[in-house]
């Protein structure tokens, strides 16, 4: 009797497993999230495939350079993963992911919150029978297949150095009171300009019995007028102030005041793309700068190789 019933049991197994694998059985799965960033600004970063490498789980473990386009970028391809894009418009993918557990189709779907703060990520998932119950004992057992992509997007969303490319935060302003000297020059002629400022204010501090910390940072901001021409302006943080003398000047900003900092670190020439990281995180988070942005010089380059690994913090004033 004993015998019976085990081979009963074997052969329900092995219908089972023959069942599973042979026969086209889909699971669904849906799931869904809100972000707080605009649509537009989560669309490309879902509907072009190129930018999935910079959240989605399996590929960020992955070597960019070992990560292959077609020329439509409508397939993603790094073995033994590959994505195929099957239609798409700025609200709406359908794509299917193949790798060495199976075929895996997802249709994600974006829809703008009542107020266009927001974005609500719709994620819906069909697979197999047979890399559903694979998918329940491997690594993403905790969650959904929808529920573990809906989580990375979000986590990539909400780190402003991962969605933005900087460490950018906000602060309240540590600097309330700089000596400033403002200049205009020629685009080639701002480094010696900058330099002669300072230079300047320096003179000035020692005139007027003004300590000036050498340890604490320069700052600069930069109003470019007409095709060559930049107004300079050339800052260094003070205790106190002298009346007004020779172009130099005061900023005074309140002590509960807020800063939106960036912070950069590279050569110098490529600082314009944490302005414009900072203008979006601005845009998106409907902040109001009220007054000149500026930078401030965390290192003070001596050889040409330094100025290729310069540290500057941004500075916009804000409401």
């Amino acid at each position: 009797m004993k015998r019976i019933i085990l081979t009963v049991v074997l052969l329900v197994v092995l219908l089972f497993f023959l069942f599973i694998v042979f026969v086209p059985v889909q699971i669904s799965n849906s799931q869904q999230t809100t972000v707080n960033l605009p649509i537009n600004d989560v669309s490309p970063e879902i509907i072009n495939l190129r930018n999935w490498v910079k959240w989605f789980p399996e590929l960020i473990k992955i070597d960019s350079e070992k990560i292959n386009y077609s020329h439509t970028d409508s397939i993603l391809i790094s073995a033994p993963l590959t994505l195929y894009k099957k239609k798409s418009n700025p609200a709406f993918i359908e794509l299917t992911e193949k790798n060495d557990k199976g075929i895996t189709d997802y249709t994600i779907q974006l829809v703008p919150d009542s107020f266009g703060f927001g974005t609500k990520i719709i994620w819906s998932t069909r697979t197999s029978l047979l890399s559903w119950l694979e998918n329940k004992f491997n690594h993403r057992h905790n969650n959904s297949i929808s529920g573990q992509n809906l989580n990375a997007f979000r986590m990539f969303a909400e780190s402003p150095k991962r969605f933005f490319g900087f460490d950018i935060q906000i602060r309240p302003v540590e600097d309330t009171l700089v000596m400033t000297n403002y200049s205009t020059c020629q685009k080639a002629s701002v480094t010696h300009t900058l330099k002669s400022l300072y230079f300047k204010i320096e003179n000035l501090a020692i005139k007027y019995n003004i300590y000036i910390d050498s340890n604490r940072n320069r700052l600069a901001a930069f109003e470019f007028k007409g095709r060559d021409s930049v107004i300079v302006m050339a800052g260094i943080p003070v205790k106190k102030k002298f009346l007004p003398v020779n172009g130099v000047s005061y900023l005074e900003m309140p002590p509960k005041g807020r800063m939106l900092v960036g912070y950069y670190e590279g050569p110098y020439q490529k600082i314009s793309q944490l302005y414009v990281a900072m203008d979006k995180f601005a845009r998106i988070r409907s902040l109001s700068k009220i007054a000149t942005p500026f930078e401030k010089y965390l290192t003070s380059p001596v050889t040409a190789s330094d100025s290729l690994h310069i540290k500057i913090e941004l500075f916009y004033p804000i409401l």
